[in-house]
């Protein structure tokens, strides 16, 4: 995991990360180690924009994915 993240125990279960995006592959690499970590069936991606405090959820199918809608976001 990047120094840009912390893991946290999801209210939910589980782990989920949080943290700043900013920086040369906007979280990609973080994400990429992070689902590679945690990986498991049944994901969903849940975003929080703290500017406007709402949240998305994306269904990837792929895990593999994640790491690139994190990116693009």
């Amino acid at each position: 995991m990047s120094n840009n993240f912390i893991e946290l125990l999801s209210p939910m279960g589980g782990v989920m990360c949080k943290g700043e995006l900013a920086g040369n592959d906007a979280g990609y690499s973080a994400m990429k180690s992070f689902v590679k970590e945690h990986a498991h069936v049944g994901w969903t991606l849940s975003v929080f924009d703290a500017l406007t405090e709402s949240t998305i959820e994306i269904d990837c199918c792929d895990l593999a994915e994640m790491p690139k809608i994190v990116s693009y976001i």
